[in-house]
């Protein structure tokens, strides 16, 4: 048997949107086990920012640089597929090296901005002023903490990307060109390291893991 209490709340001096989900169960043997989740997230700051609705000057500067950038992603793609369309008539492989690297981080782009916008858009049709419980901003809570894992990811591929343009520039090219001659021989040796490490915490946890 279990017990939940589910709770959202707005916070205005933080302008934060928070959702507590306790859980209270019953065991079979009489024990009593509590649990809690709290996720939060400003889901009412772009659609004020939209509609000018008492947020500061730099509220609305980041929500026109994020459109921005999502204008420069969207040119972006145009750029790859004509890339694409160029290697497909001249028989080329596309899918190689980089051009991998590009296409995840495209397609991750691509899905925050779909749920950034869809976001707003369910966000907007929600009676904020109503007493009864609402589940549909659980799913908000869940989509917002979900576009930032995505973001975080993105964020990990833009940064490995650099490396891309460093390998133009003769000395700073020096470190990825050697990781790419020395890529087979480091392969084999993280093999085998990493066969020796689980091997290691796989004789240690069977000794020591009960204590």
């Amino acid at each position: 048997r279990a017990l939940f209490i589910e709770i959202n709340c707005y916070q205005p001096n933080t302008d934060l949107v928070s959702t507590v989900t306790m859980c209270i169960e019953f065991t079979s043997s009489g024990a009593i086990m509590s649990s809690f989740d709290i996720s939060s997230s400003s889901l009412l700051r772009p659609l004020r920012a939209l509609t000018f609705d008492g947020v500061y000057g730099s509220t609305i500067g980041l929500l026109l640089v994020e459109i921005v950038l999502y204008v420069m992603v969207l040119a972006y793609i145009g750029k790859e597929l004509n890339e694409w369309r160029a290697c497909h008539q001249e028989r080329q492989p596309y899918f190689v090296g980089w051009n991998v690297v590009d296409v995840i981080n495209l397609i991750l782009f691509l899905n925050v901005i779909f749920f950034r916008v869809r976001t707003v858009y369910r966000t907007r049709r929600i009676d904020w002023l109503a007493i009864e419980f609402n589940p549909e901003i659980q799913s908000l809570l869940w989509q917002a903490r979900f576009t930032d894992r995505v973001n975080a990811i993105n964020a990990i591929l833009v940064f490995i990307k650099i490396f891309k343009f460093t390998e133009q520039h003769p000395k700073l090219g020096q470190f990825t060109n050697t990781l790419k001659c020395a890529a087979s021989d480091i392969g084999n040796f993280l093999l085998i390291l990493i066969l020796m490490l689980m091997g290691f915490g796989m004789g240690f946890n069977l000794a020591f893991g009960s204590d």
